[in-house]
């Protein structure tokens, strides 16, 4: 278990919840530790108030009490619990093992719920089973996202979005493209035309086709138009933002977001003829219950054709609740990236489906690299949520894939990698922001456009699939220099190792792991799956790491 893991729930004699994170192993003297766990109930008084917390060590494949410290949270709903023992009584343990219990007193002879748990002891000064400074990097180099290769069997030394008390809610965003067959509709697209009909003016009000993600079905609402600009028509529903919060929103994009976007990728349609872009704020209908992913922001290309739900207008949608905030104060500055988001996702379909012909347009996950580095442009600073999101996502750590969009697993995971490919290409390459724009100009919409500048730029010879391979080092090693790092960009010296554990897997292409493991290769492997062996010394693999740099990063709250 690592530090900010959830590490489980007791329900108690009142049915009543008890959540516990663990936090961290610290150092508190020279001779003691301090553990850490944050309590999160779902009650303040009707509960079993006493948590208790036991210490074990094993012995002979048994383990051995050695003590236990007791909280009395009655009338505390949430709480750090710390305890402090002993190094010595763990000297020789690479583990911390525990259970936490819930009963109604101190003096019950049972608890109402356990579980137990183990923790790596940060001061174990035992021999290591392995060479803990040396990892293998395991990639499927395939361009096919949707087929699986094995790893092949190797030696080991050593719920579906990651949930991490230490991630901000930021974390959890999703700006969608929503889908749209454009085969299917081919001859219906809207031509550019000047309207017969005069503008709205401000205060009037018009129906909109919208979408619900929790119950996928699409509905109408009325929204009124608070700000018209030159840009930028900024339509409001059920009053969820002041006429000077749409207006400064709308100024924001006239001014700011507009000419960043359509600067340093493309320029938008105009089937409607009216030279703007609507954006409609209202709070998106997620499933969103007060935690986890939410919709802060879409762009459906149906809306530039002549179809069933289309609004047939240059439009995008983006969240009031919780993008803008919780409670009945909103924040527009918070839908800012969002918008910039957005607003990437339009102007590239424009680009590849409209100016280019390509029926399939942009690969979905080179599409969001760059929406995502839209954001990091306008805002000029790096997108650290997906940074965090990285660090806590177990799916990563199994290998999850850059090419495959997991619609139904952690997409939030996708979001992560994508922005990450898209920054290492930008600083690989060393063109800065202009990279985008060329990656997106490309007559190729997939892993090809990507492909040429890498060659073009870095490497005549090198191919997208050893670029994936590179990009993997680089999120374990981050070297200054070389292939396997960001070029010192500070923000991504918080990423963090993400090791798999196990002893085989199957990875999608776009996939890789990384396992502290011998220097073997598996002949039952899978063959676009490669092996790449990094640490301290110098090895088979060209150009690697002589000395591993380690920074860890622990996140305030």
């Amino acid at each position: 278990m690592e530090p900010g893991d959830f590490a489980g729930t007791l329900l108690d004699s009142w049915n009543s919840y008890h959540h516990i994170w663990f936090e961290d192993v610290l150092e508190y003297t020279d001779s003691r530790m301090m553990l850490e766990f944050y309590y999160q109930s779902s009650a303040y008084y009707s509960k079993d108030s006493i948590v208790s917390l036991e210490f074990y060590e094993e012995e002979n494949d048994s383990f051995a009490f050695l003590g236990s410290v007791d909280y009395d949270l009655y009338g505390i709903q949430s709480a750090y619990l710390e305890s402090y023992i002993d190094k010595s009584y763990f000297a020789e343990q690479p583990y911390i093992y525990m259970r936490l219990g819930v009963s109604k007193s101190i003096y019950s002879e049972y608890y109402s719920d356990a579980f137990l748990l183990k923790v790596k002891n940060p001061f174990y000064k035992g021999e290591e089973e392995g060479p803990s400074n040396k990892y293998t990097l395991i990639s499927n180099e395939s361009v096919l996202g949707d087929s699986f290769q094995t790893t092949g069997q190797f030696s080991i030394n050593n719920e579906k979005y990651a949930s991490n008390k230490k991630l901000k809610q930021d974390a959890y965003r999703l700006d969608v493209k929503k889908p749209f067959d454009v085969r299917k509709n081919k001859g219906k697209q809207l031509g550019s035309y000047k309207s017969k009909r005069s503008a709205y003016q401000l205060g009037q009000s018009k129906y909109f086709w919208v979408y619900d993600f929790y119950s996928n079905a699409d509905y109408q609402i009325n929204a009124t138009l608070l700000y018209s600009g030159s840009k930028a028509n900024v339509w409001v529903n059920n009053s969820q933002l002041t006429q000077k919060q749409a207006e400064d929103l709308g100024k924001e994009f006239d001014a700011g977001i507009h000419p960043i976007i359509t600067n340093h990728f493309a320029n938008e349609s105009d089937v409607d003829g009216d030279g703007k872009v609507n954006i409609l704020a209202y709070d998106i209908q997620d499933g969103f219950n007060g935690s986890g992913g939410y919709i802060a922001g879409y762009f459906y290309p149906g809306d530039l054709y002549n179809i069933q739900y289309s609004n047939q207008s240059e439009i995008f949608y983006v969240d009031t609740y919780p993008l803008m905030g919780t409670g009945a104060a909103k924040d527009p500055s918070a839908s800012y990236e969002t918008l910039a988001h957005e607003f990437q996702h339009m102007v590239n379909f424009n680009q590849n489906v409209f100016i280019e012909g390509d029926e399939d347009g942009m690969d979905i996950w080179l599409d969001e690299a760059l929406a995502m580095a839209a954001e990091q442009v306008y805002t000029g600073q790096p997108l650290t949520d997906r940074i965090d999101y990285y660090n806590y996502s177990n799916s990563i750590a199994r290998g999850h894939s850059l090419l495959y969009w997991d619609n139904n697993g952690d997409t939030l995971a996708n979001y992560s990698l994508s922005y990450l490919f898209g920054q290492y290409v930008k600083l690989q390459a060393n063109k800065g922001n202009a990279i985008f724009k060329e990656i997106l100009k490309d007559s190729n919409n997939d892993y090809r456009a990507v492909e040429n500048v890498m060659k073009k730029y870095v490497d005549p010879s090198l191919t997208f699939g050893k670029t994936m391979t590179n990009f993997r080092g680089a999120l374990l090693l981050k070297q200054h220099d070389g292939q396997y790092g960001f070029k010192g960009e500070q923000a991504f010296n918080a990423l963090q190792p993400r090791l798999y554990t196990g002893a085989s897997t199957n990875l999608r292409g776009g996939g890789a792991i990384v396992t502290q493991a011998s220097n073997e290769i598996p002949v039952d492997k899978g063959a676009d799956i490669t092996y790449t062996f990094v640490g301290e010394e110098e090895d088979a693999t060209p150009l690697l790491l002589q000395q591993l740099i380690r920074s860890v990063t622990r996140i305030a709250l």
